[in-house]
């Protein structure tokens, strides 16, 4: 907590480690940042990534909260590491549990020197039934994708910085079940409201939480959290059309994406685009 981990101590120049910022193998209930800006630590100008945990055997239940993963100590200057800014590899399952809530990362994965293991805001490596959670951060600004579910062997489904698709009733496998994402089928805003609507199909009859966020115009990840709504499919997978008015209208121009998690806590990749009309 409180550390800053490849810059100079002004934390507005990079001066990066010549591998990663922070590295964890195999342990266990770690906490790295916290729920307060003096917790929060700021990860940036490293050659590999910003936080990377090999949860391969071991390791579970760890949490990576409210950093500046790079940026400069403002959250707004590019001070990115040259990988992704999360990057999270398990292979057995139920091992790795990690949760990614409240975080800057932005800036990662402008490289051009290896080894490169992903240039996404946050990268998931893993096996059936590996479960990691994401949840309101800020990523903005990296060279893959916002969140990238990547299987053990790459190839299978999820290559590196290609968005998966959606598969009727979200029965396939992977990392963080290759939870399937909403999609946003319209962004209007009109008379001082934005009316957001979409839809989602996932496994029948559970229960999912849509985070919704906006974006700078032609942008496509997910820089500004403005709020969450919980919806529920019925037995042919599907919500149907569900509609989220955030609290303050959105520009038009401004793109809007949404995350879907279910109750276990595995999260999507971002939803495609939706410019507000």
């Amino acid at each position: 907590q409180g550390n800053f981990i490849g810059t100079n101590p002004s934390g507005t120049t990079a001066q990066g480690n010549n591998s990663d910022g922070i590295a964890m193998t195999g342990n266990s209930n770690v906490v790295v940042g916290g729920t307060l800006p003096s917790m929060r630590n700021l990860i940036s100008g490293n050659r590999l990534a910003g936080v990377v945990l090999f949860n391969f055997e071991t390791g579970t239940n760890n949490k990576v909260l409210g950093n500046l993963i790079g940026t400069d100590k403002n959250g707004s200057a590019n001070l990115g590491n040259k990988n992704s800014g999360v990057a999270i590899f398990a292979r057995q399952p139920n091992n790795s549990a990690t949760t990614v809530q409240n975080n800057t990362i932005a800036f990662n994965g402008y490289t051009t020197e290896p080894p490169v293991r992903a240039t996404d805001g946050v990268v998931l490596f893993g096996d059936v039934g590996t479960t990691d959670t994401i949840l309101s951060n800020s990523i903005f600004a990296n060279k893959g994708l916002g969140i990238d579910l990547i299987n053990f062997p790459a190839g299978e489904r999820g290559d590196t910085n290609v968005s998966n698709a959606n598969d009727s009733c979200d029965t396939d496998a992977g990392t963080n079940d290759l939870q399937n994402k909403p999609n946003l089928t319209s962004a209007l805003t009109s008379s001082g409201t934005t009316t957001i609507k979409g839809s989602l199909n996932s496994k029948p009859n559970q229960t999912y939480t849509v985070r919704f966020f906006r974006n700078s115009p032609g942008t496509n990840e997910g820089k500004t959290f403005m709020d969450k709504k919980s919806v529920s499919t019925n037995s042919n997978c599907t919500t149907g059309t569900f509609t989220f008015s955030p609290n303050q209208a959105v520009s038009a121009g401004q793109t809007i994406t949404a995350t879907a998690t279910d109750s276990e806590g595995n999260t999507s990749e971002f939803s495609a685009p939706r410019t507000v009309e």
